[in-house]
């Protein structure tokens, strides 16, 4: 049976057993906190149950928070790739207990072992569970997908688990396994929780309905039971059609101003030439025939100037 540690004092330490015993045990320099194997012992349990009674009212004060703290639900974390699991955590980042969410789910704790799992750290539970997932073959050659979430009251050291475990799980899943990671609201959770899913994969389908034009096209419970990899395939190929959209909609405009443009120095330029061969409205017109006319009439005018200068000349001689 095990137990953990709730009180160290001097040589003795007070532990709180699975069934729910307060014992007092020689330290061997564990710590607070810790999870150790309990040995079946008669006479050392008389001993205790004399202790315990003698001091019950101090120890149910001292230990009691500590036990209290230890075998109550913190944290939850989940874990998706096709299976899907929710860790329940307590405020020591220890496994209190992991249930399946779906089928692939409850094979893969089968393999594991709950008992591999149960008092260990959240660290260590998810190392176990991706390495037995890797090991069933759900990550294909350059591809596959991890999504985990991470939920509880102290928000802040929620958000930095989140960010560890994505770590620890790429250094199990391997660099061609893409890992998401991220923290979420008790809301969030119990939603998960309603549509038979985890918080982390409903946050995905979330992506994918949020990367389309149309949310509505995106039919979520089909969707929920999709392996994450497709989701995240999915999500990638419609954010590059998006970009490439945009791209192609930038390409239109830009041809279209550019045209603008064009047709705009067109009509300058025309306007130009005809600015610079119109008549200026001041400066009189001339047709052809009157042009005609005014040269005949200056040439005789020339003539009978010449004439009448002989005629002048002819008389004073």
């Amino acid at each position: 049976m095990r137990a953990v540690v709730t009180q160290i004092q001097g040589k003795f330490a007070a532990i709180l057993s699975e069934d729910g015993r307060i014992e007092k045990i020689t330290n061997k320099n564990y710590v607070i906190g810790q999870v150790i194997e309990m040995k079946e012992n008669v006479k050392a349990k008389k001993h205790i149950a004399a202790w315990v009674a003698s001091a019950a009212a101090i120890v149910l004060v001292a230990l009691g928070g500590t036990a209290y703290a230890y075998y109550s639900p913190y944290y939850y974390v989940s874990l998706d790739v096709n299976p899907s699991i929710e860790y329940t955590l307590n405020r020591f980042d220890r496994v209190l207990t992991a249930k399946a969410v779906n089928e692939d789910g409850t094979e893969i704790l089968k393999e594991v072992d709950l008992k591999n799992l149960s008092n260990h750290t959240i660290d260590d539970a998810i190392s176990l569970t991706i390495a037995q997932i890797k090991e069933d073959g759900y990550f294909g050659e350059n591809d596959g997908g991890i999504v985990i979430a991470t939920s509880g009251a102290d928000l802040k050291k929620a958000e930095k688990m989140a960010v560890r475990l994505k770590e620890n799980a790429k250094n199990v899943a391997g660099d061609e396994v893409t890992v998401e990671a991220n923290h979420v609201g008790k809301d969030r959770v119990e939603e998960a929780r309603k549509l038979g899913t985890t918080p982390g994969k409903l946050n995905l389908v979330q992506k994918l309905q949020e990367s389309v034009s149309d949310p509505t096209a995106i039919n979520t419970e089909e969707w929920l039971n999709k392996p994450v990899k497709d989701i995240m395939k999915e999500i990638k190929a419609n954010r590059k059609d998006s970009r490439d959209d945009k791209q192609d909609d930038k390409t239109e405009t830009d041809k279209d101003v550019s045209s603008d443009i064009v047709s705009s120095d067109l009509t300058s330029s025309n306007t130009g030439s005809e600015a610079s061969v119109s008549p200026d409205e001041s400066t009189p017109q001339v047709d052809s025939n009157t042009s005609s006319e005014l040269c005949s009439d200056k040439n005789a005018s020339k003539t009978n100037g010449k004439k009448a200068t002989q005629q002048n000349k002819g008389k004073e001689n």
